[in-house]
């Protein structure tokens, strides 16, 4: 590819990178029958709460709080942290990308504990940096970042304001340098080609899908503010309008994002549906059973 390229985002994180010494972390029975107690009680915990269990857990397994705590730190130009984070994650084991592996296991159980309030705080403050961080990519795309980088082919900076077709192009927009002043200008720039990396959809958008509208039309299925379909967390069946579960229809992926929380990973969502199978292989089961 020839040209410069423009890699802009809302926060200019670069995702880190993952780490080429890992190994495998086991989370404790300890903190994996508190999490199932507690959505055996319908437990709804605040914010506070679900932090202490996992600070409780990071502690047993003797992880750094302070290479959690750094993870939120504000980013250095992106060449730095690219730079630093390679020669990171060729260096050492990186433990807390080990554990944030081991919480897919139980992900959308610790979604389900946090109540609204903690939710909304999430979203707000703690998601972006979630995303950035708990995503690795792998080495080989770090380096190839890093070369584009050292060639001057490709910047990246945070503030993207919008982006609009302009004939046989598009203007870029990107909020303006705080340093530079309430009176400076936003920075704008025309480029030949867009690709939008802002990934899948979480939510039911009208016009998206016939059978998406339809199911909303007929008051069948109402949206989750988190994300998707508002569900049944235990069957993973659409809740209706009137708050009753239609048994009939389950959903698995982005569209149960708000009931599960972590639905782009594949063995969450195997796991998930590897649930919904067993479930309605009891139903066929049961339906096949003679009337004693």
């Amino acid at each position: 590819m020839a040209g410069p390229i423009h890699a802009w985002s809302r926060q200019g994180r670069l995702p880190s990178v993952r780490g080429l010494n890992n190994g495998t972390v086991a989370l404790g029975d300890g903190f994996l029958q508190a999490i199932d107690r507690h959505v055996g009680a319908g437990d709804r915990l605040p914010l506070a709460a679900l932090q202490a269990l996992l600070v409780d857990e990071r502690r047993r397994l003797g992880i750094d709080s302070r290479d959690i705590l750094a993870l939120a730190d504000p980013p250095p130009p992106a060449r730095t942290f690219l730079d630093r984070e390679i020669a990171l994650a060729e260096s050492v084991a990186r433990p807390w990308q080990s554990l944030g592996n081991a919480l897919n296991a139980v992900i959308d159980g610790l979604w389900h504990l946090l109540d609204d309030a903690g939710r909304v705080v999430f979203d707000r403050t703690i998601r972006p940096v979630w995303l950035a961080r708990r995503v690795t990519f792998p080495m080989d795309n770090a380096r190839l970042l890093q070369r584009l980088m050292q060639g001057g082919q490709l910047t990246m900076s945070g503030g993207f304001a919008g982006v609009e077709a302009d004939g046989d192009g598009f203007v870029m927009a990107r909020a303006a340098d705080a340093a530079q002043g309430a009176a400076a200008r936003p920075e704008q720039v025309r480029v030949q080609a867009l690709i939008n990396a802002t990934s899948f959809s979480c939510d039911p958008e009208p016009g998206a899908m016939p059978v998406l509208d339809a199911l909303q039309r007929r008051r069948l299925a109402v949206t989750d503010p988190f994300g998707g379909f508002a569900l049944d967390f235990d069957s993973g069946c659409l809740r209706r309008a009137d708050g009753t579960i239609d048994r009939r229809i389950s959903v698995l992926g982005s569209l149960a994002a708000g009931t599960y929380f972590w639905t782009n990973a594949m063995d969450v969502n195997a796991r998930l549906a590897m649930g919904q199978a067993r479930r309605l292989a009891g139903t066929l089961i049961s339906a096949r059973d003679p009337v004693p």
